[in-house]
């Protein structure tokens, strides 16, 4: 019974060993540059290394990227959510860059394999996108600028790139991920699917 009991307790020794030993970790700083839409991304706590990949501090990062992250205490958890469409910000970080619209029941805008490009800029006219349209014969030397007007929920469709003119249409984002962006064309019920070009 002695030797059972022996046993018993070291083979629990060497298991919590073990356990303990399967949770531990070496974390280093990395001692590389971490961009962000081109600018370097420093925080603190830094970036750290672990057997080989790279972690980011999770609010520091969404604060990068425009991202809300929230510490839900009465669920012990961490929330990740998209930005909000309703700021006054510019639209999300990842819309920059090239889309291919995959599904479109408005093709007088954009018909299925057409590309269009988000570029992130401002000026006094509080003009948060501008779209250009590329391909089909009937999109050739033809774009349009997308707005958000301060304050507004949905995307604002105009000819004309100083938004002089009324609006020609008005989109409502249903929905928006890093590599998919669903618009509805308000009043018409159209909707235009766009995926991110690889």
């Amino acid at each position: 019974m002695k030797r059972f009991m022996s046993g018993f307790l070291l083979g629990a020794m060497l298991f919590g060993v073990v356990g303990a030993v399967a949770v531990s970790y070496v974390a280093n700083p990395v001692d590389f540059k971490v961009l962000v839409n081109g600018k370097e991304f420093v925080s603190d706590p830094p970036a750290l290394e672990v057997e080989g990949r790279t972690y980011l501090p999770l609010r520091a990062m969404g604060e990068a990227l425009g991202v809300p992250v929230n510490w839900n205490e009465e669920l012990r958890q961490a929330e990740v959510g998209l930005p909000s469409i309703t700021d006054a910000s510019t639209l999300p970080a990842y819309w920059i860059g090239k889309w291919i619209c995959v599904r479109s029941e408005y093709e007088g805008f954009l018909k299925a394999g057409d590309e269009i490009e988000f570029y992130d800029y401002k000026n006094k006219v509080v003009l948060y996108n501008k779209v250009i349209i590329y391909g089909g014969a009937e999109h050739i030397n033809k774009s349009y600028h997308l707005a958000r007007l301060e304050g507004g929920k949905n995307l604002l469709l105009y000819y004309n790139e100083n938004l002089e003119s009324d609006p020609f249409y008005e989109l409502e984002v249903v929905k928006q991920t890093e590599n998919q962006i669903i618009l509805n064309r308000i009043g018409f019920g159209d909707e235009i699917v766009l995926e991110k070009k690889q």
